[in-house]
């Protein structure tokens, strides 16, 4: 991948139930054996919904929330 790497920042009014916020970003080949994904995830405010989605194609491989001050949850798919 030539530019492997990109942010996203987003200041919302917490009140506004509204915020959204999407970031799309495809790879040109698979996460080799040995190759790491990574990111930082940062969370001013628990109240409200926040979270991400890993996809594959259609599929949702790994999901990770926040919901209304509740534990972090997250759910994993792996294919087969």
């Amino acid at each position: 991948m030539t530019n492997p790497s990109f942010g996203i920042i987003g200041y919302g009014d917490p009140i506004d139930v509204r915020n959204t916020i999407l970031a799309r970003r495809e790879f040109v080949s698979a996460v080799e054996p040995e190759q790491a994904l990574s990111f930082d995830w940062a969370v001013r405010y628990y109240n409200g919904e926040k979270g991400f989605r890993l996809t594959g194609g259609a599929t949702v491989l790994i999901e990770v929330s926040i919901t209304n001050n509740d534990d972090i949850k997250y759910s994993m798919q792996i294919p087969t």
